[in-house]
């Protein structure tokens, strides 16, 4: 079984990632045109699901008490995700008295945000982000329950193949009924590419000679070719299995395509291993977390952009490029204090709950 749990490349792609969702939400008139975003969602639950299933079948093979594996596994995340969360739900109900934060503070406090906007069908404004975090939240709770026998025994792969197909019915039933965008919050659908990203951890810790043997570069032009066609074909694609199915094809290969090059050079290699690059997407976790609030941050310090931005030329470069920008920086300012005073200090304590 593959040692490895931490590959350096993965910092980069997790920035990447977290970038095509900011640039979604700060520019979204490139919505019905492109969807980085919802393609940037996919990137992230796919990665997760190599990661976690990584780190799970490493523990595996260093110790045999499964118990200790499930409390070292939580304890673990819950110090990465559970602190940041609650530190900025605490901020903006005591501080801020944030109207929308008060109004369903339960489904904050419990991860259920995905449920919210499923029951209200609508986003919940600045907090509209924290879907995704729920959705990861809700399988890191379950997964290990699944895997850690599922991995264990004969015929895994078959097992999961048909769990799979049987939940894919399920779904493609279920999306017949409740057709809009809103379908995504269905923590099963958002899943299907978390468990993507965990059956090629399986993969490439079963069965590694194979993926070895991939030819990347005859695949990859496909995907990508039917990925820029989806694009710009429809107004709103995530939403729609095919799109789903292509974009997590493409995150597989991305990933395989770094973890095989984890040592060696390869394609756009300045932007895989760039120390800049890489610490941004060491700390994409704060700075997924906070960007969603800048446009609400700065408009309470009163430079709301709708009010301030008029319609000429000289108004649209501010709205869309001097913002954004501005949005970025404290983003990133912030992040980076975050994660340095708050986020690391907390991280370091799982030194003393080590796998093995």
């Amino acid at each position: 079984m593959e040692d490895t749990i931490f590959y350096k490349r993965l910092d980069a792609y997790r920035f990447m990632a977290v970038l095509f969702v900011m640039v979604s939400h700060w520019l979204n008139f490139l919505k019905p045109y492109v969807n980085i975003g919802e393609f940037g969602v996919v990137l992230f639950f796919v990665l997760s699901g190599f990661l976690i299933t990584n780190s799970l079948l490493a523990a595996l093979k260093k110790q045999s008490d499964r118990r200790t594996i499930f409390f070292t596994f939580y304890v673990r995340r819950f110090l990465r995700i559970f602190p940041l969360y609650y530190l900025v739900i605490a901020i903006f109900y005591i501080v801020f008295k944030d109207a929308v934060l008060k109004k369903d503070i339960w489904y904050y406090l419990l991860y259920g945000v995905n449920f919210l906007v499923l029951k209200l069908q609508q986003w919940p404004n600045h907090f509209s982000h924290f879907w995704s975090l729920s959705v990861e939240e809700q399988f890191y709770v379950c997964w290990p329950i699944i895997i850690i026998p599922f991995f264990t025994v004969r015929n895994t792969l078959i097992k999961l193949m048909i769990t799979a197909a049987l939940l894919s019915f399920y779904l493609l039933l279920t999306f017949k009924k409740h057709n809009s965008e809103f379908f995504l919050m269905n923590s099963f659908y958002s899943s299907l590419s978390i468990v993507a990203g965990a059956l090629l951890s399986w993969g490439w810790n079963f069965r590694k000679g194979w993926l070895l043997k991939l030819r990347l570069v005859t695949i990859s032009p496909l995907l990508l070719g039917l990925l820029c066609i989806l694009f710009f074909f429809r107004h709103s694609l995530y939403f729609y299995p095919f799109f789903l199915l292509i974009s997590i094809g493409i995150a597989l290969l991305l990933i395989l395509y770094l973890v095989r090059n984890e040592n060696g050079e390869g394609l756009f290699e300045w932007f895989w291993t760039n120390k800049w690059v890489s610490y941004l997407g060491k700390i994409s976790y704060g700075i997924y977390v906070y960007h969603n609030f800048m446009y609400h941050i700065f408009a309470l310090a009163g430079f709301d952009r709708n009010v301030l931005t008029d319609w000429s030329f000289k108004g649209y470069l501010v709205f869309f490029i001097v913002y954004p920008f501005f949005y970025f920086l404290v983003t990133i300012l912030i992040s980076i204090l975050s994660w340095e005073l708050f986020e690391r200090p907390i991280n370091n304590l799982k030194k003393y709950f080590p796998y093995h």
